[in-house]
């Protein structure tokens, strides 16, 4: 049987392709860097040896000293993307293989690859929005949780110098 279809759509086809492959071994490697520093620094940062956040006495605080420096939210504003494109991309390719790509199949693709991206848009907003609701608790902390506030385990934004 003779291919049809002209040469540079099949070009384009395989660019997308290798340009999603490069994507997702780019995010897995910042994954690893990120998940390093992540697992560093939550259950490991000055915990004086103990994993943070067992007893709760300073955990809440040091989860928003981090949220009220910018060079964390850009953290995790990447580490967020990062796990979902990832984590979708391979969910997208899982799909890929065990659905066949015939012409009866393509509109279950297509609603797969819809789907797929509605909810890693989804979460991604999620995500964001949890970001910027954590500024807004750290501004008026006593509205989250009054003993944490009166142990001092959760800074005032005063402190902080917003």
């Amino acid at each position: 049987m003779k291919n049809t279809k002209p040469a540079h759509k099949k070009d384009h086809k395989i660019k997308n392709r290798m340009a999603g492959w490069f994507l997702e071994r780019a995010s897995a490697l910042v994954l690893v860097l990120l998940l390093a520093v992540h697992f560093i620094v939550i259950h490991f940062h000055g915990s004086g040896g103990k994993i943070a956040g067992i007893n709760g006495d300073f955990f809440h605080g040091a989860v928003f000293l981090r949220l009220s420096r910018p060079g964390w939210w850009a953290f995790y504003i990447i580490f967020l993307s990062a796990v979902i494109y990832h984590g979708f991309y391979g969910l997208w390719g899982i799909a890929v293989e065990y659905v066949k790509r015939e012409r009866k199949k393509q509109k279950l693709l297509g609603a797969i690859r819809a789907g797929l991206f509605a909810v890693s848009l989804l979460l991604w907003v999620l995500g964001i929005f949890i970001l910027v609701n954590s500024q807004l608790i750290l501004a008026n902390p006593p509205a989250l949780c009054y003993k944490c506030h009166a142990r001092g385990s959760i800074p005032s934004s005063r402190a902080l110098r917003l």
